[in-house]
């Protein structure tokens, strides 16, 4: 999840790489959904967060803030604990779009469940780095 939103950061060449690679491993019609929920996770969070996103570079070793609140929003979203993923959203956004926050990092969350493994290093082109819990 952290490596997708860093990658989506990097601009649009990286953000088609990123559709590319959706569409490839959950085929046209989910991979395309997903990468709109994604989209929309993004999107909503940049246009209505309490403050700017601050993601590492794409090869940071680090983890912001941020990408962990976020990681864990979908984590916490995908597995059905929806009270949870909607407190972890309301750290990002206001309450008043914390539900649809979580409503879309639960769609996120279950498309990461089907994207293989090895998804991240073949959007990126090589083995993604470790990342320091």
């Amino acid at each position: 999840m952290v490596l997708f939103l860093r990658l989506w950061a990097e601009g649009w060449k990286s953000q088609v790489r990123l559709w590319n690679q959706a569409v490839d491993r959950l085929g046209p019609e989910a991979g395309g959904s997903w990468f709109d929920a994604f989209d929309a996770l993004v999107e909503t969070i940049t246009r209505f967060g309490h403050r700017a996103l601050v993601l590492g570079a794409l090869a940071s070793a680090g983890l912001e803030a941020d990408e962990g609140v976020i990681a864990a929003l979908v984590t916490s979203a995908a597995e059905g604990a929806g009270d949870e993923a909607i407190l972890t959203a309301a750290r990002l956004v206001p309450a008043s779009k914390a539900v649809e926050l979580a409503e879309v990092a639960r769609t996120v969350g279950e498309g990461l469940r089907h994207l293989a493994p090895g998804a991240e290093a073949l959007v990126l082109g090589h083995a993604p780095p470790a990342i320091r819990h």
